[in-house]
C-alpha cells in the first residue's frame, strides 16, 4: 500500500508543479498584456482562478497524508498513554470530513449539471470547475485510511511538506 500511496502522491505534486507553473505563465503573460500592449484577455485571470482552486484541493490530500493538516493537540499533549487512540480518531474524523465532500461534492456536480451552469468568460460548464471537490474527497479517504492504518500499527508518519511548529 505504501507504493501506492507514493506513486499517488507523486502524481499530486507532478498536478500541482503544472497547475502552478500553468497560472504563473498566463498570469504573467495577462499583466504583460494589460500593462505594455494595454489590450488584455479576459478569460485569463478566470482560467488561473480555477487553476489555484484546483491545485489548492488536490494540496489537501497531500496535506493529509503528511499531517500537515491543522488541528489542536491539546488532548494528546495532556494523556500522552492515549496518544494513539487520539490520533486514530483524529483520522477517523477527518475522514469523515472527506466522506462528506466526496457524498456532496458528487450531489454539488450534479446540480450543476442539471443546470447547465457555465463559467462567465470561458463559458465551460461550472461543474466542471466544481469536480476537483470530490476528487479532493477520494483522495483524502484514501489517504486517511491509509494513516488510520499505519497508526493502528504503530508507525508514524515522516513530516514532509513542513515541519512541526511548536508554541
Amino acid at each position: 500500500m505504501k507504493t501506492f500511496i507514493d506513486k499517488l502522491e507523486k502524481i499530486e505534486y507532478l498536478l500541482m508543479v503544472v497547475g502552478i507553473v500553468i497560472t504563473v505563465v498566463i498570469l504573467f503573460a495577462q499583466v504583460i498584456l494589460r500593462y505594455v500592449f494595454n489590450a488584455s484577455l479576459p478569460w485569463i485571470e478566470e482560467a488561473g482562478r480555477y487553476l489555484f482552486i484546483y491545485f489548492t484541493w488536490i494540496g489537501t490530500s497531500l496535506a493529509a497524508s503528511s499531517g500537515d493538516h491543522i488541528r489542536v493537540e491539546i488532548l494528546q499533549n495532556k494523556f500522552p498513554g492515549a496518544k494513539k487512540y487520539l490520533e486514530i480518531l483524529c483520522h477517523v474524523v477527518c475522514g469523515g470530513m472527506a466522506v462528506f465532500m466526496l457524498v456532496y461534492g458528487i450531489k454539488l456536480i450534479n446540480v450543476m449539471r442539471m443546470n447547465v451552469a457555465v463559467s462567465p468568460t470561458m463559458k465551460i460548464p461550472m461543474w466542471i470547475c466544481y469536480f476537483v471537490i470530490p476528487i479532493a474527497g477520494a483522495l483524502m479517504i484514501i489517504k486517511y485510511i491509509y494513516l488510520i492504518i499505519l497508526t493502528a500499527q504503530g508507525k508514524t508518519v515522516e513530516k514532509k511538506a513542513s515541519e512541526e511548529v511548536k508554541l
